[in-house]
């Protein structure tokens, strides 16, 4: 393998931008890319070598990446099986720049994120933002304790079995169905290790279920949901296109536990607690391979609930949102990532940089403290499109809902407000090394759809620019934010030179403050109109 296919394959591994392994080893971007195309050649003696080498040895990761570094490491140092750190470094850095041809470990499946994967998931959220438990069974007693070497009868139970793709189809509308006859509100608790073949296969079908589902949060029914994932990004395009609107409905949890071997029986559980469960096994793609069970045995139905519980706890939160009520829950979330590099992209400027005034006025209109981006020396990137300041030249500066501020309606600044909004904005940019601003081409603001902060492999928050009632939807799962993460690397080349260059976009800015300064100098000056 040359260097180029080794150091592709460890940033496939561990999901790592090229911008994101430049920034470790402090390098430019470019030259990653270079490397990767086999354009450059690092010499061995190269320091860049060492440090890539020490980013992936010492970088936090998932367990199936660390798996395949240790795999991997366990090749190179056949006879050093407890090797410490600096070993385990000098082994990898010499492997980068050989000629080995030893065998290396098998992939992870699925490793691969196709060339669309991340618009996918930007375009699902983007079409989504723009849209009590009973008495706990008592278990049957008196049955024998221990086994005997005799046959013994074991407790009988009562289920439907439902064949194939269809089958399990025709036992989830059951489900639901019966949910819905209940007068009291149940809890429905839902996991799938399978294919989503089952759900999407059939549109009618698909229709159908969000139907059900959308009833069923309607009338107070709370859903928990658990998404198994792979490491690909398609995946969770999938799950955000089909989840997010019910999400969004209330009445829903949704969590994710990542998944990454390729077990020969899968499983799903759709459980009413206390009242039903539905347990699905396949053991391969083919639709007579799959049978689903459905039991009112309060037996079945307990120990079914114990199962999912045990999925529960090895599950994050994938998607929250957020809205006034719990303005202040966020608030607590952002200041736990103000270390991480932030990009933003909104419709309007930075707000840590408006005027005192209009701070004032906003946070009365909003009705608490204005919520800080970041205040840390953390890399800050605002992105706004270029059509902004002539649209502050016209009209004033507007403010309307993004991911931190949540307003109904659009907040207007005066003509000596945005100005000196502009102004302040150029002077940060000025003083300040760790801040950015570029004025992405107009055409792709109506791409978006929607408002963006992504905090560097900790979180993104994404907000409707148009809602009735503003929210932000929180999602942190892991291969999703590296899905983002090469969207807006994308993003930003497409971004022209000329409006990424600080000196040409503080003159744009000050340009557009002097040009307001002197409108509303004339108008002011103007005779009245009799």
């Amino acid at each position: 393998m040359t260097f180029a296919e080794k150091l592709s394959l460890l940033t496939g591994v561990y999901k790592i931008s090229n911008s994101r392994l430049a920034r470790a080893i402090h390098v430019d971007t470019s030259l990653v890319s270079r490397w990767k195309t086999g354009e450059r050649i690092p010499s061995a003696l190269s320091p860049h070598i060492a440090a890539v080498a020490s980013f992936f040895v010492q970088t936090d990761a998932y367990p199936y990446q660390r798996a395949y570094l240790d795999k991997l490491l366990a090749v190179l140092l056949r006879e050093h099986k407890d090797a410490d750190q600096q070993t385990r470094i000098h082994a990898l850095a010499s492997w980068l720049t050989s000629g080995d041809a030893r065998e290396l470990p098998d992939m992870p499946e699925r490793m691969a994120i196709s060339a669309d994967g991340p618009d996918q998931l930007v375009g699902s959220i983007r079409q989504a933002v723009s849209g009590a438990a009973g008495p706990q069974p008592v278990l049957p007693s008196g049955s024998q304790a221990g086994w005997s070497k005799a046959v013994q009868p074991g407790t009988p139970v009562q289920s439907m079995l439902y064949r194939g793709l269809d089958g399990r189809r025709q036992a989830v509308v059951n489900l639901l169905q019966s949910v819905l006859g209940q007068d009291e509100t149940c809890e429905l608790l839902l996991v799938s290790e399978e294919p989503m073949d089952w759900l999407l296969g059939d549109p009618a079908f698909t229709r159908h279920w969000a139907s059900l589902m959308l009833q069923m949060i309607r009338r107070g029914h709370q859903i928990t949901v658990i998404h198994i994932v792979n490491r690909q990004s398609q995946d969770i395009a999938l799950i955000v296109d089909y989840w997010l609107p019910l999400h969004l409905a209330g009445h829903m949890q949704s969590f994710y536990k990542p998944h990454y071997d390729d077990p020969a029986i899968r499983q799903s559980l759709f459980i009413v607690r206390n009242r039903l469960a539905c347990r699905s096994l396949s053991s391969g793609p083919m639709d007579g391979q799959c049978v689903t069970e459905v039991s009112q045995d309060p037996v079945l139905v307990e120990h079914m609930t114990q199962v999912y519980a045990g999925y529960l706890s090895q599950c994050l939160p994938l998607l929250k949102a957020y809205g006034a009520h719990n303005a202040a829950e966020l608030a607590r979330e952002l200041e736990t990532w103000r270390s991480q590099r932030l990009i933003t992209l909104s419709q309007h400027l930075n707000i840590d940089c408006l005027p005192a005034r209009t701070t004032g006025r906003l946070a009365a209109l909003h009705g608490d403290a204005l919520p800080a981006q970041n205040q840390s020396a953390a890399m800050v990137i605002d992105l706004v499109p270029d059509a902004l300041l002539e649209d502050i030249l016209s009209q004033g500066a507007v403010i309307g809902s993004d991911c931190t501020l949540f307003l109904d309606q659009p907040f207007q600044l005066d003509p000596a407000e945005s100005a000196e909004w502009l102004l302040t904005v150029a002077t940060a940019l000025r003083t300040r090394k760790d801040y950015e601003l570029y004025l992405y081409p107009a055409s792709d603001a109506a791409a978006l759809g929607c408002s963006l902060a992504c905090y560097e492999n900790q979180a993104a928050l994404f907000a409707p620019l148009k809602a009735s009632r503003a929210f932000t939807i929180l999602l942190q799962e892991r291969n999703a934010l590296y899905s983002l993460s090469l969207y807006l690397d994308r993003f930003i080349t497409r971004i022209p030179t000329s409006q990424r260059s600080k000196p040409d976009v503080i003159r744009r800015l000050e340009r557009t403050a002097e040009l307001l300064q002197q409108k509303h100098e004339h108008a002011s000056s103007a005779p009245p109109v009799p």
